[in-house]
């Protein structure tokens, strides 16, 4: 006889594949949150926003690694659609007028 809730703990073990995003879709859904972070700014987010932030705050990132997200940002950024500033900590992002439009 099985312990109560065993069939449930078992099925908690299973992991989904994380889904993976385009570069296209991955690019437009990065510049979609920094448009509105541009539009609707929150204390803190003066200097930027940072790979971290910007993978939980747009929800359907936080399934991708940071480093894809980095390397989009870093894509977006030599194409002139972003700019970065960085600290002694991280790197923070901000949209140009060129990636607004």
């Amino acid at each position: 006889m099985e312990r109560p809730g065993a069939e449930r703990a078992a099925r908690g073990r299973v992991r989904r594949p994380l889904e993976r995003h385009s570069t296209e879709r991955g690019g437009t859904l990065i510049l979609g949150y920094l448009v509105y972070r541009k539009e609707h700014p929150e204390p803190g987010f003066e200097v930027g926003v940072s790979p971290y932030a910007i993978m939980h705050g747009a929800r359907p990132l936080n399934t991708q690694k940071q480093d894809r997200v980095e390397s989009l940002l870093e894509l977006l950024e030599e194409n002139g659609l972003v700019t970065s500033r960085s600290s002694q900590q991280a790197k923070y992002y901000e949209i140009t007028e060129k990636g607004v439009d």
